[in-house]
């Protein structure tokens, strides 16, 4: 049976390689990430989960057109610094990513069904 699967941090590492595993086994990968990726092998969302607004925009827009049966939250950034030149905007930023997104994704109205 194939099922909608929402992968987000899907165009890099773990989260592109689950996607395309899961679209070799039949189901359709619905991805988020930060950056267009135009070899990506399923629907991909240009998105920053950092962004409360444009990310319940584009879950409404996403859960609209069709069932979510799994989420798998892989967002992530990392920001390598030396231990006390950690600039706090970075570390910020790091920080936005975990682990508000993925709640954001988990409860957005239609991937409950």
């Amino acid at each position: 049976t194939s099922r909608a699967i929402l992968i987000t941090g899907a165009s890099k590492g773990i989260g592109r390689a689950l996607s395309e595993r899961l679209i070799s086994a039949g189901h359709q990968v619905i991805g988020i990430a930060r950056n267009a990726d135009p070899t990506f092998p399923g629907e991909l969302h240009e998105l920053d989960l950092a962004d409360p607004a444009a990310t319940a925009t584009a879950l409404r827009d996403i859960v609209a057109r069709r069932s979510i049966y799994g989420i798998v939250n892989n967002v992530g950034l990392a920001r390598p610094q030396p231990l006390g030149a950690v600039d706090l905007a970075d570390l910020a930023a790091v920080l936005a990513k975990r682990p508000c997104p993925g709640e954001r994704v988990l409860s957005a109205p239609g991937t409950d069904q």
